[in-house]
């Protein structure tokens, strides 16, 4: 799970796009990056759009009030993934949009401000979900010797499977990985016992980075279908050692009825933190 919004007290992982157009990877064989159109606007629940490319036309992103409260769509893939990281395989229709404008928190424990920004593209299919991360960072930072992900420019995706209860502790359904620019990365479902993750890879960009990754329907709790509700978080770590970040959603509850879980403390240690993410058809 992500570590904590105060850095210093639980020593720490880690959440935070603009709407600008990428620049796309020089690629002498890549064909079209499908992740390079992005024109919706993040603020306001906009209308749906239609790629003049591909005729695919975008759902709307949801709104992002101060609240916390956040929710997105994640549409049907049609086209097998394949994982490194180029995005050609997408429709490049964005599930939500992280940056200061639209982060439920925005932090900076070091007396900067976050200068990065994230546009993250999701599709499902019966047997995963798959997630396409674009980071744009002029100043893309990170440790070599680093042992975690968190503690390097990195981005961190909480997702939670369909679940008749929720109470806010992790379960087997709740998954909590961070990958950071360079390619490092881990399951941290149990922040004390951090596991490898090899579903995700990196790749630099000429404005930052990206990240794209699957997350088998297992680890959720089994094949996944139109018409589910999953729930989902986000975090961009954007400096060393977590000194600046941004996280998406901060889901509003009063209490929570966990038995580990810190309630309300951040996505990486309460779960119903976590928004909805509705599978279309």
């Amino acid at each position: 799970m992500v570590v904590a919004l105060a850095v210093a007290s639980m020593a720490a992982f880690g959440a935070a796009c603009a709407t600008a157009q990428f620049e796309d990877e020089p690629q002498a064989d890549a064909g079209r990056d499908s992740a390079s159109r992005v024109d919706a606007k993040p603020d306001g629940g906009d209308a749906a759009a239609e790629d003049p490319e591909t005729g695919v036309t975008c759902p709307a992103l949801g709104a992002t009030p101060d609240s916390g409260a956040r929710s997105a769509v994640a549409i049907r893939s049609t086209t097998p993934k394949v994982i490194d990281g180029i995005f050609k395989e997408w429709t490049g229709c964005p599930s939500l949009v992280l940056d200061r404008s639209t982060a439920a928190v925005d932090k900076a424990d070091d007396g900067g401000t976050v200068g990065a920004a994230a546009t993250v593209q999701i599709e499902w299919d019966e047997g995963a979900l798959y997630v396409a991360i674009d980071v744009r960072d002029p100043q893309v930072e990170g440790d070599p010797a680093a042992t975690c992900p968190c503690n390097n420019d990195s981005f961190e995706i909480f997702a939670g499977g369909v679940a008749a209860t929720r109470t806010g502790d992790y379960t087997a359904r709740d998954r909590h990985y961070i990958i950071d620019h360079a390619g490092l990365s881990g399951d941290y479902s149990n922040v004390d016992m951090p596991i490898p993750f090899t579903g995700a890879t990196a790749k630099d960009s000429a404005t930052g980075y990206r990240i794209e990754m699957r997350i088998e329907s297992g680890s959720l709790g089994g094949p996944l279908r139109a018409g589910q509700t999953l729930y989902l978080d986000a975090q961009l770590n954007d400096s060393r050692n977590q000194a600046r970040y941004l996280i998406w959603a901060m889901s509003p509850h009063a209490t929570c009825t966990c038995t580990t879980c810190a309630c309300n403390f951040s996505p990486a240690y309460d779960t119903l933190l976590f928004a909805p993410l509705s599978l279309l058809p």
